[in-house]
């Protein structure tokens, strides 16, 4: 017989545990709150006077809780808007500023005028009705006038479904005397004219998608419109709209099928001029796929330059520059620690760079000068933090605009010195070629896309498809003589062996592998373990002043590159009633 007794404390959490997983587990689930707009039925009523009433009726499903619900109206096409009143289920709202439930209120912008409804709500459906008055939203030329409201604007949060619009006129009229049509990307649309009435249905709207019915009728039913100084004869208007839908219809046809033949051209015209001047030398020996140490005294920031499209950015390429002077005798960088924190005090590693007094320039190339020129400015006769030297924020925009410019003539000077040394083949007539061709014809795949989008889109994204193909293949023609193949794959084998940290550990070579690894964008991994196996002591380092017992974490080295020249960023800011032709309205939803 078992005579062990039961703990409650375990019987407990066996029994809580499971509920509080399966809480746990579910909890996403009992807290998504979404809503749709199952229904919605307005009607606007045009009155002989001119004013249109129109009366907004929403049903919305909500899951969760909701408090809140927006409608913005665009000021357009109409004078005014006004008499605004909201009810639900027969129960009137009141409208002010409280945010209590039960209550709405009105606010005005330049662009837009926006009812706010509040309310609560928890998983239930509520029906809204929203009724409001416009002035001055019918156009007139004398003879016809024109209703063009846009019921549905693209800026709604969530699809309407189950669509019910009505316009009603004065009185009863001729078949021949009331016209409408509507745009809208509706799922199964129906629209019918009546005696006296327009009927537009539909079984759902997106909610990015406008919805808008441009209605005539004689002017003689209205005592006040806008004069419309365009005709708004619906016939002539009607035909003249097919007419350009059949243009339209013949040029997007055309336009596609310019656009297939364009695809063809784009990578067409990149493959022809790969093969005609993209071929690359074949050497007449087997070089190794590593090498321990530099294959020779070339600066850091030119070995990068080879690996300009791959490995090396400019930024490594102008820190391993600095690094590469501080090396040579121009600059010490020294290790500090800065406090930081209120209550809770933290010490950080920082290092500071300064001038030394070595001021012989003789044996430098130009853009090696223009880095010492670029960082006298910024110290100014001090020493500054590393990550903080090239920082100008808070500074004024000509002294960034400075820099960028002298950044600009310091990277131009180290491409002039490299191209010189003709490492590559003079292809610049075919690279610019392909490349000003294939942004032209980008260009026109942005347009056609845009163009062609609600019909079919195929050939344009296909086009776009092409000439981004096409704009990558211009790297293929930036192909190396052969010299410049014997040099590139020297500097390739060193890398390899950087990225593996498979390099010599002779001590006077710690620190020139360590520069040359920030100019090839050797980082993150593959630096942590080229310093795990070259083992560099303070010593090896004798520009960097370091306190006793430390050194440079590793992610210190792979981190130095983007934090020493941040980027530099510039911004930019900018700073009626109904007219023929033109829908007012619109706008969007959303609640919360």
């Amino acid at each position: 017989m078992n005579s062990a007794k039961s703990v409650p404390g375990r019987s407990f959490a066996l029994a809580v545990i499971p509920a509080l997983f399966l809480m746990l587990l579910f909890s996403g689930g009992l807290y998504a709150r979404n809503f749709e707009i199952t229904q919605l039925t307005i009607v606007a009523e045009i009155h002989p006077s001119g004013e249109v009433s129109l009366s907004e009726e929403r049903t919305f499903a909500f899951e969760g809780s909701y408090s809140w619900f927006e409608q913005d109206f665009r000021r357009r096409g109409f004078r005014v808007i006004r008499d605004f009143t909201l009810s639900e289920g027969g129960q009137a709202y009141g409208m002010d500023d409280s945010r209590d439930p039960g209550s709405f209120s009105v606010r005005e912008s330049r662009r837009l005028v926006t009812v706010r409804t509040n309310f609560r709500a928890t998983d239930e459906s509520r029906t809204f009705t929203l009724r409001y008055v416009l002035e001055g939203a019918l156009a007139s030329d004398g003879d016809w006038a024109e209703f063009y409201w846009t019921f549905l604007g693209s800026d709604w949060e969530r699809a309407h479904q189950n669509i019910r619009i009505e316009i009603l006129l004065p009185e009863e009229l001729s078949a021949d005397e009331l016209v409408a049509w509507h745009r809208s990307a509706a799922i199964n649309p129906e629209l019918r004219t009546e005696r006296n009435r327009v009927i537009f249905t539909a079984d759902r709207q997106r909610e990015d998608r406008v919805l808008r019915i441009r209605t005539f009728f004689p002017a003689r039913l209205v005592a006040d419109a806008m004069p419309s100084e365009t005709p708004l004869n619906p016939f002539e208007i009607k035909r003249e709209r097919e007419e350009a839908a059949e243009r339209e219809a013949r040029n997007i046809a055309f336009l596609s099928s310019l656009g297939w033949i364009l695809s063809v051209v784009a990578v067409g015209l990149a493959i022809y001029l790969v093969k005609r001047y993209g071929q690359r030398p074949q050497l007449g020996e087997n070089l190794p796929k590593m090498a321990d140490r530099p294959p020779s005294d070339l600066p850091p920031a030119l070995a990068g330059w080879l690996f300009r499209y791959t490995h090396s950015d400019q930024n490594s390429r102008f820190v391993s520059t600095l690094f590469d002077l501080a090396r040579r005798g121009y600059f010490t960088l020294q290790q500090e620690t800065e406090t930081t924190g209120t209550f809770r005090k933290t010490e950080t590693d920082v290092y500071v760079l300064a001038r030394t007094g070595k001021t012989d320039l003789g044996g430098l190339r130009d853009w090696e000068k223009e880095v010492i020129a670029l960082a006298e400015q910024r110290l100014a006769g001090e020493t500054k933090r590393l990550d903080k030297l090239f920082d100008y924020e808070g500074s004024e925009g000509q002294e960034q605009t400075a820099f960028v410019e002298r950044w600009a003539a310091w990277d131009a000077s180290l491409e002039k010195e490299a191209i010189a040394k003709n490492w590559f083949v003079d292809n610049a007539k075919p690279l610019a070629a392909n490349l000003i061709v294939q942004a032209v014809l980008f260009l026109f795949g942005v347009f056609l896309f845009v163009y062609t989008k609600d019909v079919n889109a195929t050939s344009g994204l296909v086009l776009l498809v092409s000439t981004v193909f096409g704009g990558l293949m211009t790297l293929a023609l930036d192909v190396r003589t052969e010299e410049g193949e014997r040099v590139f794959r020297k500097w390739k084998a060193y890398r390899a062996a950087l990225a593996a940290g498979q390099v010599s550990k002779t001590a006077d070579l710690k620190e020139r592998h360590i520069v040359y690894a920030i100019a090839l964008g050797v980082g993150g991994k593959r630096m942590k373990t080229l310093i795990e196996r070259i083992d560099p002591q303070p010593a090896d380092f004798p520009w960097m002043l370091f306190r006793p017992g430390h050194f440079p974490h590793v992610a210190w080295f792979s981190t130095v590159v983007h934090t020493t020249v941040p980027s530099v960023s510039t911004s930019f800011s900018t700073g009626s009633g109904a007219t023929g032709g033109m829908a007012g309205g619109g706008g969007g939803g959303r609640a919360g």
